[in-house]
């Protein structure tokens, strides 16, 4: 019996004295795991691009509208529309479900896209063929817009209202 507990506390202290060792194996495999093998000097001290800049000249399409639904770009610009839904979708060039022939991206599946270079100064009005009766309508302007601005959601104005920021810097 006394033979049998001498084995037994032998072998608890071989095992106490590799324990350590496996330990810092395990460690350092999940040390090694866990490493992510890109590093700041691929971007020679500039920061990283981001995942995915929304362009300026991206038109999404939602389940019955374009986002945005006016945009106006540069002469020469191109616009790319994706279908971020789950449904079939057309941007097709004309009004009122009447195409005009100037650009038709067929059907487009969810995630596809299609893309249309503006060469010419103007307005371009378009529509979803499967959607259009729900609303799903849009506008490209190339080049300014009818109020002589860039950015069709300026329209130049405070409202009228020349008090206005007078009346919030005195609040403020």
């Amino acid at each position: 019996m006394a033979e049998l507990y001498k084995t037994d506390t032998l072998n608890k202290q071989k095992y106490w004295c590799i324990f350590p060792f496996y330990l810092a194996v395990m460690i350092l495999f999940f040390m090694i795991a866990g490493c992510d093998s890109s590093t700041d000097s691929e971007y020679n001290g500039e920061d990283p691009p981001s995942q995915s800049p929304p362009a300026t000249d991206e038109v999404n399409m939602d389940a019955t509208s374009f986002e945005p639904a006016n945009r106006t770009v540069e002469v020469g610009a191109t616009v790319t529309w994706t279908n971020t839904n789950n449904m079939d979708h057309t941007v097709t060039s004309g009004v009122d479900g009447e195409p005009d022939g100037e650009f038709d991206s067929g059907t487009l599946s969810p995630g596809e896209t299609f893309s249309h270079t503006f060469e010419e100064e103007g307005t371009y009005e378009y529509f979803c063929t499967l959607h259009f009766l729900s609303g799903m309508t849009g506008t490209i302007t190339v080049g300014e817009d009818n109020n002589g601005n860039e950015d069709d959601n300026d329209n130049g104005s405070n409202g009228g209202d020349e008090d206005h920021d007078d009346y919030n810097d005195d609040i403020y």
